[in-house]
């Protein structure tokens, strides 16, 4: 289950899905290529199920960050009495994506994560079903921001004077930043 890809070159690139079909074994997963796509190699598995990784985003070669959906039930059922769970994960990448590890990010059974995207290795946003939320800190903490609901394919346009983002909501939502220091 391909959901986005990022290359760096002709050579070096990520691959970000989920290992099953079947949402009670799907884990989210990463493949890092570095010969073009021949030949990949695993570098983030989640050890949960019902996940799979929406989108990627990369400020910077060298840091990344992904959604990490989960198709997890709300509440428990006969078959998964012990499904509930609220903790929702963002996954932070260093190395161009060698090495990858957890940031909680929202404590919301109900909000599904959809899009991300960074301005630096600091400031960005993930889009959720429900709202948005913008991180400062390199994704340790998060701020509830108004975007829309259904915020998807988040995108970041460093520019000259600044940055531009944009989002597929349910309506397209732009929001654009003055120049940001490192």
């Amino acid at each position: 289950m391909v959901q986005d890809l990022n290359f760096f070159d002709a050579s070096k690139g990520l691959l970000f899905a989920g290992i099953d079909a079947d949402t009670e074994r799907l884990r989210a997963l990463i493949l890092l290529t570095q010969y073009g796509g021949v030949g990949w190699h695993e570098v983030y598995r989640s050890t949960r199920p019902f996940e799979l990784i929406q989108e990627a985003s990369f400020p910077t070669r060298g840091t990344g960050f992904a959604t990490v959906q989960s198709f997890k039930p709300n509440t428990p059922t006969p078959q998964h009495p012990n499904t509930q769970t609220s903790q929702r994960v963002v996954v932070k990448g260093a190395d161009a994506g060698r090495s990858w590890a957890e940031l909680p990010r929202l404590n919301d059974p109900g909000a599904r994560k959809f899009g991300i995207g960074f301005v630096t290795p600091e400031m960005g946003w993930v889009g959720t079903n429900k709202t948005a939320y913008r991180s400062t800190d390199g994704g340790k903490t998060w701020t509830s921001v108004v975007m829309g609901k259904a915020a998807n394919k988040i995108r970041v346009l460093n520019t000259n004077d600044g940055f531009v983002a944009s989002a597929i909501c349910v309506q397209v939502h732009k929001l654009t930043g003055h120049k940001l220091t490192p």
